[in-house]
């Protein structure tokens, strides 16, 4: 170790000692006392197994749910008496490890070298001495057992000596380095401890905590890390205060600045001045900026909204009363106040996005970390609900990651084996990057949450395939809609369906990312249009008539904004009225920046939209071109669907970064069950991974009913599920199998346990070895209908209304068979049949002869049987 950095490092540390990440670290330090409890009772076990291990990485680890937690603690320490105050202990102390794995489990240990692990942790709890440390760890590591390395076993022992044992693994790199500490754990020990002595440090978790977190020497290279602590996070921006004539003059800005105030226009677009009113609360943070050009600091909001006084008020001109104000206290300086190098990034989070008031999302604080809060004060922000950055922390990404699963998967088995209970998990990893194996160990209530607010995002739904599903359903068809305004005619147009729906939300993630110029475009007519109709309405309100002028000088007569929010017009009060759509405006205003320089408006209008009535086109798009003009800066607008489908066609070819893509999921349970050739149709070959949107193969379809150009985005993973009992994978449709990947899900007896003496695994293993020879392994029984079984009662349950119906179908008629995989306890007394029960019938003699020395067979009710029909099943 290199001694003569002891100065600086003392310097450092007391620098960390004000981080809110050295008092996170203090809250956690009483749940060493517990952790070393547990690894106590847990030692008890004869055998020591490889699940004991992996308990400890689960309960250790950062972030751990309460139900893991509780999992892993009765599994380790199964008597109630011994785990119940521990359990209480930790709650009451309402912390979590310290440190994350890198591992989710050991498995595949020989038992001499689970003998050794007990031994080495048994001993550890008698050492008091660095040198013995030192002995005992050298001697175990010569052993080289695989997977118990010092970044999964060095918690172990910390827990057991906070004051002896370091904790020692891959985030701590870059401080060996600075410090020369070799990179094994027996040399740890001695200079952890020195350094401990040196700087009077009370228990080394305080130390790992600084190690973690140490980046280098020079000034500032720790940033302050703000726990949130579940508080959330808004931008908060007053660039409209300093940007447009009518505030600036009279410099609200300053105003506010001075006090402290923090303020919006109550009826901001988008939700945002709801937001401010109802969504934020005291105790909320904010960062506040002027748009793109400057920062001024991060607060804490510390009132509820306010009014202005009648003098402030004026300073907001005609809609001083509109305005509202909340008071914070700034919390962080900014170090660099110049944002100028962030202006590209044009995202609602950033000081230059079109946002006023804006909440953070989880997923949106690694990036603002990285390039505002960091560089710019200095600080890191932490979520409360998320683990501190650890050297092996599995983090939720909001982008895709394919090399977790393809993009086309079938899950198929027989039935019962949790074949859509296993989407969730399939879905929610499609989308965060995670595997499937990690979240099942993190267990259902935590991913399911997630799951859910996926489906009320829209990035996840959910569809089940039948014989009457349709391409019409699931691409596009012609429907009928209610008449508008009074019209007597049904009107029919093509309507998207849920797959195409889809695939536009998911483009449309990637387009609005990925093109800023016509995003802008696009926006700026959404705000444009708006601003226009609030005009109408307006005015028509107050009977007020509406006149526009068209290019050639003449008048137009606004009469009013449809259901469906396109505008009517009319050239004279008593002529036709026209009908001018919002989805056609939007394409003009795209395709022509400058009204000015079109020559002919008819034919070059009908070369984007069609068939129109030019004048009253352009009349419209001129008022909202003029609106645009006018306007200083645009607030970020929410997009409707036909918004989203003109900007994708803005979109380049690709390829598309990753980082500009969120993952969406469609569920297609039982997809084998519809016509897949017809409801997919064209599109079957667009599935392919290669043939996508950005691809260099890529191809778009043009689809028959609206004539668009359609595309399958590469964000859009499609997640089936098939029953093998009704239909087997070979007997699927070629052209499915060819473009998806499928993971069998079949029967996991070693999920089962036993219950009043009936093994329910060997009970179903026994079962489903009988079926596989008598019908094949698509129709075996799967382990989900007898998973929540834990009493005689369920399990008669199960049989009655699961098991024994599905064996009928699959042996119909066939009662011999069916006897062959049940035996003699689930029938009743087999009766011969008898010629005297039929009635006499001249001619019919020889046929009732025939049924003779036949047998007639009936099952006992579920209800009837017995625990030794059920032991009869594999105790014989």
């Amino acid at each position: 170790m290199n001694d003569t950095r002891l100065p600086r490092l003392k310097e450092l540390y007391s620098q960390f000692q004000t981080d809110e990440f050295f008092r996170q670290r203090q809250n956690q330090l009483p749940m060493a006392p517990i952790f070393k409890d547990i690894i106590s009772e847990t030692l008890r076990n004869e055998p020591l197994l490889s699940k004991h291990l992996t308990g400890f990485i689960q309960m250790f680890k950062i972030g751990v749910s309460d139900q893991v937690f509780d999992r892993y603690l009765i599994q380790n320490i199964p008597d109630p008496e011994v785990h119940r105050p521990l359990l209480e202990g930790a709650y009451a102390v309402g912390e979590d490890g310290l440190t994350g794995a890198g591992l989710s489990a050991i498995r595949d240990l020989s038992q001499d070298e689970l003998n050794s692990v007990k031994t080495f942790l048994e001993k550890a709890f008698h050492i008091r001495e660095i040198g013995d440390a030192v002995t005992l760890c050298s001697e175990f590591d010569v052993l080289n057992i695989p997977l118990v390395k010092k970044g999964i076993y060095s918690p172990w022992l910390y827990y057991i000596n906070p004051t002896l044992f370091p904790i020692i693994n891959r985030s701590h790199t870059t401080f060996l380095t600075w410090m020369e500490i070799p990179d094994n754990y027996p040399d740890c020990i001695a200079a952890f401890n020195k350094i401990k002595a040196q700087l009077n440090i009370p228990d080394l978790g305080l130390l790992d905590a600084f190690a973690h977190k140490f980046s280098g020497d020079e000034p500032g290279v720790l940033p302050i890390s703000f726990n949130l602590n579940g508080q959330r996070l808004f931008k908060i921006s007053h660039g409209i205060l300093v940007k447009e004539s009518r505030f600036y003059k009279n410099e609200p800005a300053a105003v506010l600045e001075g006090n402290n105030w923090i303020a919006i226009n109550r009826y901001t677009r988008k939700q945002q001045g709801d937001n401010f009113l109802n969504v934020a609360a005291i105790g909320d943070i904010v960062y506040l900026c002027y748009g793109g050009d400057r920062i001024n600091c991060i607060g804490r909001i510390t009132s509820e909204v306010k009014e202005f006084d009648e003098a402030t008020a004026e300073m907001f001109g005609d809609e001083g009363e509109d305005w509202v104000y909340r008071e914070i206290e700034p919390i962080f300086s900014p170090i660099d106040t110049d944002i100028s190098d962030l202006k590209s990034f044009r995202y609602a989070s950033m000081p230059s996005g079109n946002s006023t008031f804006w909440q953070m999302r989880p997923h949106d604080l690694s990036f603002l970390n990285e390039k505002l809060f960091i560089p710019k004060f200095n600080v890191q922000m932490i979520s409360g609900d998320a683990a501190v950055d650890t050297d092996n922390k599995i983090e939720v990404k909001p982008i895709i990651n394919a090399k977790q699963m393809n993009k086309n998967t079938i899950l198929y088995g027989p039935p019962g084996t949790g074949k859509t209970y296993n989407t969730i998990f399939f879905a929610v990893s499609a989308i965060e990057g995670i595997e499937v194996a990690v979240l099942k160990e993190e267990g259902m209530a935590s991913v399911r949450s997630r799951y859910d607010n996926y489906v009320r995002e829209g990035r996840i739904i959910f569809t089940t395939f039948h014989q009457s599903m349709g391409y019409e359903d699931f691409i596009e068809g012609i429907k009928p809609l209610p008449p508008e305004n009074g019209e007597a005619q049904i009107r029919y147009r093509t309507v998207d369906g849920i797959f195409k729906r889809l695939c536009t939300e998911a483009a449309f993630n990637i387009a609005v990312n990925q093109d800023t110029e016509a995003r802008d475009s696009l926006n700026s007519f959404e705000y444009s249009y708006n601003q226009f109709v609030d005009s109408i309405e307006d005015r028509l309100s107050k009977e007020s008539p509406m006149y526009l002028k068209t290019k050639n000088g003449s008048n137009i007569i606004v009469e009013g904004v449809t259901d469906h929010g396109n505008i009517q017009v009319k050239h004279k009060a008593e002529g036709r009225s026209y009908t001018v759509s919002k989805k056609r405006l939007n394409v003009l205003y795209m395709a022509f920046p400058v009204l000015e320089e079109i020559e002919n408006i008819n034919d070059e209008f009908r070369a984007e939209i069609g068939g129109n009535n030019s004048s009253t086109y352009w009349a419209v798009l001129n008022e909202i071109k003029k609106i645009a003009n006018s306007a200083t800066e645009i607030p970020e607008e929410k997009y409707d669907y036909d918004d989203k489908k003109q900007l994708i066609k803005w979109m380049e070819p690709g390829p598309f970064p990753e980082g500009d893509q969120q993952a969406y999921v469609i569920i297609i349970d039982e997809i084998n069950r519809g016509n897949v050739a017809q409801i997919f149709g064209e599109l079957i070959t667009l599935l392919e991974e290669d043939k996508r949107l950005g691809e260099k193969t890529a191809i778009t379809a043009t689809l028959p009913y609206s004539g668009e150009q359609f595309g399958v985005p590469p964000n859009l993973f499609v997640l089936g599920t098939m029953n093998t009992a009704d239909r087997s994978v070979e007997a699927l449709d070629t052209a499915l199998r060819r473009r998806f990947s499928f993971i069998p899900q079949m029967p996991d007896e070693s999920l089962l346990t036993t219950v009043e003496g009936i093994d329910l695994g060997l009970m179903l293993s026994a079962i489903n070895k009988r079926l596989r020879v008598l019908k094949d392994n698509d129709h075996t029984i799967g382990h989900a209908w007898l998973y929540e079984v834990n009493n005689l009662q369920n399990l008669k349950r199960a049989f009655g209304n699961k098991i024994l119906p599905l064996l009928q179908e699959y042996f119909y008629n066939d009662y011999e068979k069916l006897g062959l995989v049940l035996g003699n306890g689930f029938f009743r007394s087999v009766q011969p049949v008898s010629d005297s029960i039929f009635a006499k019938f001249t001619g019919a003699e020889s046929l009732a002869s025939e049924y003779e020395q036949s047998w007639q067979y009936e099952l006992k009710r579920a209800d009837d049987l017995t625990a030794g029909d059920f032991l009869s099943l594999y105790a014989y």
